[in-house]
């Protein structure tokens, strides 16, 4: 089975984690799927809308640990550099989908699966689901560009209660900080996200100009997120070369 499942139907293209005995974690060679896929949404003009969940009733572990194992051995090794690097920039090129993109989250969004979560548009949370930091209660330094997600979304507070504090939310709790645009119950995650895509979806050409239109409208900060992911690499890179070393 690939650990990536693609589904189209009326014009909304449903992308589907499919690593469900680890929860969805993503590999290097996971990635490169996601980023496959994003080029094949935005060069198929019959698209209006993504959905992306996770299969088995997860949404996403984050990096695959056997990926993070061999970064924490030895972090600024080339290869591991580049392991990291594959990993966010997919998650970047996700977000800079040309079409409106819908997160479908059940259960558990952790780590660098919460930034695929917040490179979404919106996000429909089961009311059970976790939205979990990770990072620092693991000794690590956040990455991808975490901190200026949450506050893309959500404000400063809530980038320094997680980002910085590791706080973790439910699907109520994520929705009343801004994090959720609506929570449902577990069986209806999915259902709910296709449904907020359809008018789009409808009119995918519309759909792409309101897009970008929305884009260059709401997403100016201070620094834009690829530069935020590499403001954050130096210090992430310095806390597994950290961990590397208490281990050994």
């Amino acid at each position: 089975m690939p650990k990536v499942r693609v589904h189209i139907d009326n014009g909304i293209v449903t992308i589907e984690l499919n690593n469900p005995d680890r929860r969805n974690a993503i590999d290097v060679e996971m990635a490169g799927e996601l980023v496959d896929i994003c080029e094949t949404v935005d060069n198929t003009p019959k698209i209006g809308g993504v959905v992306i969940q996770g299969a088995g009733g997860q949404f996403c572990s984050g990096g695959d640990r056997d990926d993070l194992d061999d970064v924490t051995r030895a972090p600024l090794k080339t290869a591991n550099f580049d392991r990291i690097s594959v990993l966010y920039n997919a998650f970047v090129r996700v977000g800079g989908l040309q079409v409106p993109t819908v997160a479908a989250v059940r259960g558990a969004a952790v780590g660098a699966g919460l930034n695929l979560a917040l490179a979404a548009d919106l996000r429909v949370l089961a009311t059970n689901a976790r939205l979990i930091p990770g990072f620092v209660r693991l000794g690590f330094h956040p990455g991808g560009g975490h901190m200026h997600l949450l506050h893309r979304a959500a404000g400063p507070d809530t980038a320094a209660a997680m980002g910085m504090l590791g706080i973790s939310l439910d699907g109520v709790e994520a929705q009343r900080v801004g994090l959720a645009w609506t929570v449902c119950a577990d069986e209806d995650v999915e259902a709910n996200a296709r449904a907020l895509l359809a008018t789009a979806a409808a009119d995918p050409e519309l759909a792409r100009f309101a897009k970008k239109s929305y884009t260059a409208q709401t997403r100016s900060a201070a620094i834009d997120w690829p530069t935020a992911l590499n403001v954050e690499r130096v210090a992430q890179l310095w806390s597994f070369a950290r961990a590397g070393a208490a281990v050994s």
